[in-house]
């Protein structure tokens, strides 16, 4: 009797977790794209032939970590730049409870090698809202510190709140020369 006492039990408590999981997974997603992306342009100065030109830097603000082949550059959370872009110093990712997610250093900006895709020290995929601080040199030698919250989007894991996708900018969404070009298309699907 107690075994299916047992089992009775077991059955109505296994669609509660379910369901209190995937409310969980869906909060993971309040907090994103309410941090506005990095868009960045800097005026460098060369003294030595009075010349100047611009440095831009991009870091998007969402991406959507996929293992699957041919996914596309939103698989990757990564900081764009121009040629006015020295090197990037410092590429540090952090959970909302300060755990290291990844780190990169002295590396060009745009290399897709030394971007994250969503992955943790264990294998698994990291979900949700995360902080990033990116520190960049430029080839004047100013250097600048950026830093904000982007989010890692399960695609089709649902639960994303609607109304802040206008906000939402995505790795795909640069035009090559570190700067966002939001009118470029994002996996629509996934959401």
């Amino acid at each position: 009797m107690k075994k299916l006492v047992y089992a009775v039990l077991s059955l109505l408590f296994i669609p509660f977790h379910a369901c209190e999981k995937k409310n969980n997974h869906a909060a993971a997603y309040d907090n994103c794209c309410g941090t506005a992306p990095v868009a960045d342009e800097v005026t460098l100065l060369f003294p030595a032939d009075s010349s100047t030109t611009t440095g831009r830097i991009y870091v998007p603000n969402i991406f959507v970590p996929d293992t699957s082949a041919g996914a596309g550059q939103d698989q990757f959370f990564l900081v764009f730049g121009n040629d006015g872009v020295l090197q990037i110093e410092l590429f540090r990712l952090t959970s909302e409870t300060g755990e290291v997610l990844h780190e990169e250093s002295h590396f060009p900006a745009s290399l897709a090698n030394a971007g994250w895709t969503g992955k943790m020290k264990d294998g698994s995929i990291y979900y949700g809202s995360f902080n990033y601080e990116v520190k960049v040199e430029f080839t004047d030698g100013q250097k600048k510190t950026y830093s904000g919250k982007a989010c890692s989007f399960e695609c089709g894991a649902g639960g994303f709140p609607a109304q802040n996708l206008p906000e939402c900018f995505f790795p795909g969404q640069n035009d090559g020369e570190g700067s966002p070009k939001p009118d470029f298309p994002y996996r629509e699907e996934c959401f």
